[in-house]
């Protein structure tokens, strides 16, 4: 491995043989990506959503997940991430250490993603037709004139709140959501809300990240309550509605 290592390192090393001994470093969290060499694609890095939107990932992912025994929703979850941190990688050549931090996703999400893939991808050497799904992807990103600049997204929502007036007056027909704004100080939907104006991952949501740091150490019971809503066993009334949003 130390040689595969100091090989795929090397300034002088093909794309076509990195590729080929990607299944070999893929997965490892102790280990640098196959170098990707920056190409001429139009967009730019601060373009890469931090999680790959839902319609991207449903029109270009059949090919990959129809090779998987399962995809589960954390299985999506993982792809998705892994798709933008690919996009990253593609205009940068960097690791997707370094692409996590360019898209504002914490390192070790970046390297619990590489190790469940890793393990996910292994048996049927996956990882090719994975770089192929995100090359189309990244060529859609290339001809759309509607590119979005995310970096500034997430810097105009870091302070944002969701004005106790806005929230009821969105929840109006929805009893579950009010009594959850009642309950939950900040409000589940001021998260979701953060996650779908800047494609992320409601996880790496400040408000949930400066809960963690707290003092107390909170955040668990706001995540719990956003899991119940976006993935409940049976969607009904407001769950239903929010589902296809997250």
């Amino acid at each position: 491995m130390n040689y595969v290592s100091k090989m795929l390192g090397a300034p002088d090393i093909s794309v076509t043989l990195a590729r080929a001994a990607a299944r070999r470093v893929y997965g490892h969290s102790n280990r640098t990506n196959p170098r990707a060499v920056p190409t001429s694609h139009r967009y730019r890095v601060e373009e890469v959503p931090p999680a790959l939107p839902r319609a991207l990932f449903d029109t270009h992912f059949a090919p990959l997940t129809e090779r998987l025994p399962s995809v589960t929703y954390e299985m999506q979850r993982y792809l998705r991430r892994a798709a933008s941190l690919r996009l990253a990688e593609l205009i940068s050549g960097g690791t997707w250490r370094q692409c996590a931090t360019a898209l504002a996703i914490p390192e070790n999400s970046a390297r619990q993603t590489l190790n469940v893939l890793g393990r996910a991808f292994a048996p049927d050497s996956l990882w090719p037709i994975f770089e192929n799904v995100v090359d189309h992807i990244a060529q859609e990103l290339d001809e759309s004139d509607a590119r979005v600049d995310y970096v500034k997204r997430r810097r105009l929502m870091a302070q944002w709140h969701l004005p106790a007036d806005h929230h009821y007056a969105m929840c109006q027909d929805l009893r579950k959501l009010r009594t959850l704004r009642e309950q939950s100080n900040p409000s589940p939907i001021e998260v979701l809300v953060w996650s779908a104006v800047t494609e992320a991952e409601y996880l790496h949501s400040p408000i949930l990240r400066a809960l963690r740091l707290s003092a107390e150490g909170g955040g668990r019971s706001l995540t719990l309550s956003i899991h119940r809503l976006v993935r409940p066993t049976s969607p009904v009334g407001g769950s239903l509605r929010l589902r296809p949003t997250d």
